[in-house]
């Protein structure tokens, strides 16, 4: 008899070893050449999501992921000097109905 795999409890759970503390998300509005810091946040689910609705739209708009970073000046720093786009305190993605 075949084994039975365990089920997830949620795709939070199923996921949780990629982010196992809070993390910064760097938003890139290429059509604007702007980005902006979301975090420190534990699930960027509802982001991706987000981003991908605007995608759709025609928007040239991305998401990254800046690595261990525990302070939000060295992400802007970081992102600063790795993506030549100014930081923008707007934010460029809004999550619908929070």
């Amino acid at each position: 008899m075949a084994k039975r795999r365990r089920k997830c409890r949620s795709v939070k759970e199923a996921w949780s070893h990629l982010h196992p503390e809070p993390f910064f998300i760097v938003v890139v509005d290429r059509d604007n050449g702007v980005f902006n810091v979301i975090g420190p946040v534990e699930d960027d689910a509802p982001y991706v999501r987000e981003v991908n609705r605007i995608q759709r739209k025609g928007r040239n708009v991305d998401l990254h992921n800046p690595g261990e970073f525990t302070a939000r000046e060295d992400v802007i720093r970081e992102a600063e000097r790795t993506l030549g786009f100014a930081y923008a305190d707007a934010a460029i993605v809004e999550l619908r109905g929070a």
